[in-house]
């Protein structure tokens, strides 16, 4: 599942392993949270940055990938 977090949400809550975020589903406000361990990739258009964590290790522990 793809989350995009851009305009419409509130109340990001960021712990040492999950992170806690407001959002809406057909109009109906819903509080999801993703432990960081479920993450494997983050995306930052406006930094052209994108990392990708190994699945089953640490989500601090990321890979950078190679440009070219």
């Amino acid at each position: 599942m793809t989350f995009v977090l851009q305009h419409q949400f509130e109340r990001l809550n960021v712990t040492a392993d999950r992170f806690s975020v407001n959002l809406w589903f057909k109009g109906i406000k819903s509080r999801v949270t993703v432990p960081f361990n479920a993450v494997t990739y983050f995306v930052d258009p406006s930094v052209n940055d994108r990392r990708e964590f190994n699945v089953g290790t640490p989500a601090r522990t990321c890979n950078r990938p190679q440009s070219g």
